[in-house]
């Protein structure tokens, strides 16, 4: 049984039980973050491929469009991964978490999000188009 969570930024998620113990979060449906950063009320959408996700048990492919906040957006345009993978982390750990999530420790953070971007890279089947 899944119990709700509203963040201080007023996202909706619900609690999820892991399998092997503790909980993950699922985003509300029609709530919208940047699949980058999380950011709320991304503006931009990347039309992709699968995708396959490292780092979350959950979460370990992606089969439709990515959301981008302007800041990622504007790093995928510069063609900036470093920059990207840095800011991603930066406004990740920015969020207002549930008291259950544990983030993993910066390097490795580093390290998930760099392969991550890198996969969307490879995968993305257009240009960015403004979500209506």
């Amino acid at each position: 049984m899944s119990s709700e969570f509203i963040d201080p930024l007023g996202r909706t998620f619900f609690e999820q039980p892991r399998p092997e113990g503790g909980l993950y979060l699922e985003p509300a449906p029609g709530q919208r973050v940047c699949d980058f950063c999380m950011t709320p009320n991304p503006a931009w959408e990347y039309p992709c491929g699968i995708v396959a996700i490292v780092g979350n048990p959950n979460i370990t492919a992606s089969d439709d469009e990515w959301a981008a906040c302007d800041a990622c957006h504007a790093s995928i345009e510069a063609g900036n991964i470093l920059k990207m993978v840095a800011g991603m982390v930066r406004r990740q750990n920015q969020q207002p978490l549930h008291p259950a999530f544990r983030s993993p420790p910066l390097k490795q953070q580093h390290a998930i999000q760099n392969a991550n971007v890198r996969a969307f890279l490879a995968a993305r089947t257009g240009p960015a188009r403004p979500i209506q």
